[in-house]
């Protein structure tokens, strides 16, 4: 990528077609179009039905199970990550305070609660994509938060169904 260090490099004619390139190619990935997020399809009770979503992908019912496991561990990081960097905000700005700098007082208070609100959503939100591929079925926000069941996100795919069948 064509970065002017010097003022004169700014008039350079290479220069700027260089950047011309980089802002065009860029351009290009931006515009390319993203692959389809994988659909899971669900029986009428809400369950995942693994043989039918890799049926209408087109793909193994082992490369469904590896994506869902793909997706547990990314949500599962994600929500472990967003709490604690609102714990970490909300700790750094406690410390602030407790050693009497000045913050700006309401201001900074307003802008904490914002970030806060957005990272607790966030880590509700990926929380709750945890808990579905946990139990392999959809279920609401208000099942999720009622449940007696762990909210705390894991990033290990739960023993298969197939090896706890009774005999």
């Amino acid at each position: 990528m064509a970065v002017a260090r010097y003022s004169y490099q700014c008039a350079n004619p290479r220069a700027i077609a260089a950047g011309a390139r980089d802002i065009q190619s860029l351009w290009t990935l931006v515009r390319q179009k993203r692959p389809e997020a994988m659909r899971i399809i669900t029986t009428g009770g809400g369950e995942f039905d693994v043989a039918a979503t890799a049926m209408l992908h087109k793909m193994q019912e082992q490369e469904v199970e590896r994506r869902l496991h793909a997706t547990l561990w990314r949500s599962g990081w994600t929500a472990r990550f967003c709490l604690a960097t609102a714990l970490g905000a909300l700790v750094g700005w406690i410390g602030l305070i407790i050693s009497g700098q000045s913050m700006g007082g309401l201001q900074s208070a307003a802008l904490l609660v914002l970030v806060l609100t957005v990272l607790t959503l966030k880590t509700a939100e990926h929380s709750h994509r945890n808990w579905q591929i946990r139990r392999r079925r959809m279920g609401t926000m208000g099942e999720f938060l009622l449940t007696d069941e762990a909210w705390w996100p894991t990033t290990r795919a739960r023993p298969s169904t197939d090896s706890q069948a009774a005999p």
